[in-house]
């Protein structure tokens, strides 16, 4: 929706038109020369500022994104565009984009000043840092001013335009992506496959062509060659939410809780897509609970838990209460993989009491690496403190450093394919 134009008239120049008249009446009476000659620009310059008009001008603004679907902490460049359709020039134009107040500009500027003639457009660029969500951009304000500055008229102009910064399997090649991340998964088991993982002594009802023929050929001993099989994973993921997680000290403005969920519905996305079954847990005020499962309708639940993940807790978790409430609710089998930026000593707990009841754990933990304060130097050591106590205890940890792509992250980490 457009406003109508809103025309003001300056005030400026009212003393000068009073000034230059008592300057003529002095003159005048007077008989001065000189009084009535400095007194000729000065009421000059208020009648022609009080005599020049502004005619709204004809605007057109266009708002164009880089990308309308960026992921999370990304920087992406707008480019917003002013055309005058109207048959009169706009000398003076002042332009304030409606940038979305929960977005950072990183790059450029959302403002302009520009002066257009008929049906000339002009562009200026800015970028921003993207963050999870839905964002409209709000409306474009367009200020017009005449040649004098006396005159100026004042619009918003509503361009519609949405920022949907969130994981979209669908634009992505998950099921090729998925094995990225399958060096986290524990399903090595002798059987039928196309992976070495052992022999055995033959069984006459083994079929041919799993007999080692070499070894036969070698040392006379029929044995049976097994394979890694194929099967499907059982993993529960658990994200952080606790109330130290939603702090940022990153150029890009993203919370620790932002990144770990971002990176918990990527890697959720990417193991469903590999057809393992995955769950969901929430470590916070709140302890969300969905069991590891497949299929669509399962997908959609665990969408909608990741869209009503908003902030971090207040209060601390009971990480013990946490751990035997997700390990009874879970197969045993199940493999647990926790995504937090370890600021406290909480989740260590957590993943300790996991590895208490046999668990397989897994930490992927973001890290935002733009320490620039002394006490944030401080929490980065105490951070690589609980990393060391986590693998101490039998803990994978991936410590994920946040400037480099997840996607990219997880495979230098567990490669292309296991």
């Amino acid at each position: 929706m457009t406003d109508e134009w809103l025309v003001e008239t300056s005030r400026r120049t009212e003393g000068l038109a009073v000034v230059g008249l008592l300057a003529v009446a002095v003159g005048a009476a007077t008989g001065t020369g000189a009084t009535l000659l400095l007194a000729v620009p000065v009421v000059g310059f208020a009648l022609y500022d009080r005599l020049t008009t502004l005619d709204p001008p004809e605007l057109v603004c266009e708002r164009e994104l880089e990308t309308e679907r960026p992921l999370p902490g990304r920087k992406v460049t707008v480019m917003l565009t002013v055309r005058n359709e109207g048959e009169r020039n706009v000398p003076d134009l002042r332009v304030v984009d409606g940038v979305p107040g929960a977005l950072s500009v990183v790059d450029g500027s959302p403002r302009s000043g520009l002066s257009l003639a008929p049906g000339e457009s002009a562009s200026f660029e800015y970028a921003v840092r993207t963050r999870r969500g839905s964002f409209e951009f709000e409306p474009t304000t367009l200020i017009a001013r005449n040649l004098s500055g006396s005159r100026r008229a004042r619009r918003t102009d509503a361009v519609e335009t949405t920022m949907d910064c969130r994981v979209h399997p669908e634009t992505y090649a998950l099921d090729n992506r998925a094995s990225l991340v399958s060096g986290m998964l524990d399903t090595a088991r002798g059987g039928a496959g196309v992976e070495f993982h052992s022999t055995r002594e033959y069984h006459s009802t083994d079929p041919a062509n799993r007999i080692d023929w070499r070894r036969l050929a070698r040392s006379g001993d029929l044995t049976t060659v097994t394979y890694r099989e194929s099967k499907a994973a059982t993993v529960q993921l658990v994200v952080d939410r606790s109330p130290g997680t939603d702090v940022s000290y990153a150029a890009d403005g993203l919370t620790h809780a932002e990144y770990a969920t971002y990176a918990a519905e990527m890697v959720a996305e990417m193991l469903l897509g590999a057809h393992h079954r995955v769950g969901l847990t929430t470590f916070g005020d709140s302890r969300d609970v969905i069991r590891p499962s497949t299929g669509d309708e399962h997908r959609l639940s665990l969408r909608r838990l990741f869209e009503g993940l908003d902030g971090a807790g207040t209060e601390r978790p009971d990480p013990t209460a946490t751990a035997d409430e997700v390990a009874d609710v879970t197969p045993n089998h199940t493999q647990f993989t926790l995504i937090s930026p370890v600021v406290d000593d909480e989740f260590v707990d957590l993943a300790t009491r996991l590895r208490a009841h046999g668990k397989s754990v897994v930490v992927l933990s973001p890290r935002q690496p733009r320490a620039e304060t002394d006490g944030q130097r401080i929490l980065l050591a105490d951070r690589a403190l609980r990393i060391d106590d986590l693998r101490r205890n039998g803990v994978t940890v991936f410590d994920w450093d946040t400037t480099e792509p997840i996607r990219i992250a997880l495979e230098h980490r567990f490669g292309r394919a296991v």
